[in-house]
């Protein structure tokens, strides 16, 4: 076999690459212009004939499609949907806690490991938990694997902090709420202990996957909730944000696919390029969808973020 010189097989790669996007470009165009049907029809001898090569190359793992899919994958990137969720929430959660006047004296609800204690360097900052969890729970759902309570400044029960009425100028309490028994009750141990004028700043799912069991009691919360609850015990909504929407969430579980499927499906067969190939198209797909979205958070969404004040 000939060896060709490094310059020369660059030269070749490009090529192929340019004549495989060509011939991508020249199918979608074909594609598009043709009208909607069904996916699949089994009375067509073309789809199942399709579906035989598709099987086929999934099984065989046949280098040149492979070689295809990867390239594809290299040059049509999913840059960042599903990828927001925590940098988004933890950017407002910041840009809340540097209004607060300095020196105001803060409670972090249900503060854990105190991940947040640095957002409030200009504040007199309270920690509290229930201290009891472990970082493995009951084994089940998603787990931290390790858990460190040790300087919490109170330990107990979120609706009873053993704390004179109004002893805080704010409160805070990140990603707690589906993890309360009773959080109407904690609600109202907020409203007692917080001044007059006090902020609330809650940050809580609208949907997630169970972690942190067994101290895992509701799925998340809609801004239904706040908007019928928040008023009625003496809070007025000064702000309420949604973190992302329908095809951010989706992006962000399809990343979270494989993950998913190696703990709960270990002896489905392992995930093929031709899988990885479907995977990137749909986030792609979704990163476009979500960049044209006209209010999707009305459906579904990652989180909501609320500053309320107490009347």
């Amino acid at each position: 076999m000939i060896k060709l010189p490094e310059p020369l097989k660059k030269t070749r790669r490009v090529i192929k690459a340019r004549l495989m996007q060509a011939r991508e470009a020249r199918f979608l165009k074909q594609e598009l212009g043709k009208p909607l049907k069904p996916w699949y029809d089994p009375t067509s001898l073309g789809d199942r004939l399709r579906e035989k090569v598709w099987l086929w190359l999934t099984e065989k793992q046949n280098p040149e499609p492979q070689e295809w899919a990867e390239n594809w994958i290299d040059t049509h990137p999913a840059k960042s949907i599903g990828t927001h969720n925590l940098r988004y929430r933890e950017e407002w959660l910041e840009e809340a806690l540097k209004r607060i006047p300095k020196g105001s004296r803060i409670l972090d609800a249900g503060a854990g490991e105190l991940q947040y204690k640095r957002f409030c360097k200009h504040l007199d900052y309270v920690s509290q938990d229930f201290g009891q969890y472990t970082g493995t729970g009951d084994d089940k759902g998603l787990q931290m694997g390790s858990w460190d309570n040790s300087s919490l400044d109170i330990v107990s029960d979120i609706t009873d902090i053993p704390v004179k009425s109004k002893s805080f100028d704010a409160i805070m309490c990140v990603e707690v709420f589906e993890h309360i028994p009773k959080p109407i009750d904690a609600l109202k141990e907020f409203y007692r202990i917080l001044k007059p004028g006090g902020q609330l700043i809650i940050t809580t799912p609208f949907a997630s996957l169970t972690h942190f069991a067994p101290y895992y009691f509701y799925n998340g919360y809609s801004r239904y909730f706040y908007e019928k609850l928040l008023p009625e015990l003496g809070f007025e909504i000064v702000e309420l944000d949604f973190n992302g929407n329908y095809f951010e969430y989706l992006g962000q579980e399809l990343r979270r696919l494989d993950e998913i499927a190696t703990k709960y499906a270990p002896k489905a067969k392992a995930q093929s390029y031709l899988d990885e190939l479907v995977k990137q198209w749909l986030l792609r797909r979704l990163e476009k969808l979500s960049s044209k979205d006209i209010g999707s958070n009305e459906l579904l969404v990652q989180g909501l973020h609320v500053l309320a004040e107490k009347k």
